[in-house]
């Protein structure tokens, strides 16, 4: 799947945002973390990522947006998360990090707790 060529928009690429969530999926070995965007053209992005704590402060820090190649173009926010669920991911509302950057912090304090949908 190809990212539309207005991506100089920032990941939205010119569409209106459906929904965000924080996942987690268990690799058997390791967790592997990060943020799925779906936007109204059916399109579901994915970036890694997550939080850190060090001397008592949270960072957010995040890859580029990409887009998720097995998906089938449903804009469904509802649809979506249960098809995201069906495939092993734990999915929550997102952290700070806004959808046009790519770190967020340091906050003080740790990591909030998630709010597992």
């Amino acid at each position: 799947m190809q990212l539309n060529s207005s991506v100089e928009q920032g990941p939205l690429g010119g569409f209106e945002l459906v929904a965000r969530w924080d996942f987690a999926y268990d690799y058997l070995d390791t967790w592997a973390t990060g943020e799925f965007l779906l936007r109204s053209d059916g399109t579901l992005l994915r970036r890694s990522g997550g939080s850190s704590y060090a001397r008592g402060q949270t960072s957010y820090k995040f890859g580029e947006w990409e887009p998720v190649s097995w998906w089938d173009s449903t804009c469904n926010a509802d649809a979506a998360i249960l098809r995201l669920k069906a495939k092993g991911y734990v999915l929550a509302t997102p952290g700070p990090t806004s959808i046009d950057n790519s770190v967020a912090g340091p906050f003080p304090g740790t990591p909030g707790l998630a709010q597992y949908l």
